[in-house]
């Protein structure tokens, strides 16, 4: 997929598609896997019935394969037929993967309850999955509201305190508890690896809500000598600054993050806030 989105920007999608055609004639009676990358290409292009026609042969070719039978049931356009190719799927493809598969169904229907009992599965036997305390984590809120969510994640984390990335999911939820409670789940997550820069950036912005403008500056300088120069550190300056009253370098720092990131609405935001 990477050699076709280079060759489509430089016009070449047809000389990709064709090359790609010619590698399922080649290895194609070995491996769907060919067919699945080609029927990914033809979506970008919008061309689903040629699409289509490819994933058919696939599975004509190879009906027994359950990788391919889970790529069927998620690209399948009718729910009678991705409940068909999912049910051939179980047993022929690893349980954890049918799993995702099929919360991701749930999901895509609205079928909300059934999606995070799928997901909740998948992290009862990897409980270090992101993907699916991500999922899990968006589903609680959906159903039972942001405190179910934060709560749950408190749990995970606690049950696995070394673990950065469930530290730091943890935390993205806590943006609107008590600012003593982001402070100190920050801490938590820094004390873990203090060259976490988005963690120090975060910290800085929680400790300038507090009034407390002295350590906020000191973190932020520590985000900048662990990543310098990002759109992230100029917008977090800006704020800082922002909410020290100081306009006019808020508005530079906010001009600098555009300079970086011409596109990023929320930066066009903040500048015109401050205007």
């Amino acid at each position: 997929q990477a050699y076709f989105r280079a060759a489509r920007m430089v016009r070449g999608a047809e000389t990709a598609l064709a090359y790609l055609r010619q590698r399922i004639r080649r290895l194609g009676p070995l491996s769907a896997a060919p067919a699945m990358t080609l029927f990914e290409c033809l979506e970008e292009l919008d061309r689903a019935t040629e699409a289509m026609t490819v994933l058919d042969e696939a599975l004509a070719a190879h009906p027994e394969d359950g990788a391919l039978l889970l790529f069927a049931a998620r690209n399948a356009v009718e729910i009678k037929r991705a409940d068909e190719f999912l049910a051939r799927a179980r047993g022929r493809s690893r349980e954890l993967d049918w799993l995702k598969v099929a919360a991701r169904i749930h999901r895509q229907r609205g079928e909300l309850t059934e999606a995070l009992q799928r997901w909740e599965q998948v992290a009862a036997a990897e409980p270090l999955d992101l993907g699916a305390q991500r999922a899990i984590a968006s589903l609680k809120h959906e159903l039972g509201g942001r405190a179910t969510t934060v709560e749950y994640l408190r749990a995970v984390s606690e049950r696995f305190p070394h673990h950065q990335d469930l530290c730091e999911l943890f935390v993205d939820w806590l943006d609107e508890a008590p600012l003593p409670q982001q402070e100190a789940a920050l801490q938590r997550l820094l004390d873990l690896n203090p060259t976490n820069a988005w963690a120090q950036r975060q910290l800085a912005l929680v400790l300038a809500r507090q009034r407390r403008f002295e350590e906020a500056h000191a973190r932020a300088n520590i985000a900048r000598e662990l990543a310098p120069n990002t759109v992230s550190w100029h917008s977090a300056i800006g704020n800082i600054y922002f909410l020290e009253g100081r306009r006019e370098a808020a508005r530079e720092q906010f001009r600098h993050a555009l300079r970086l990131s011409v596109d990023s609405e929320r930066i066009r935001g903040m500048a015109r806030r401050n205007e």
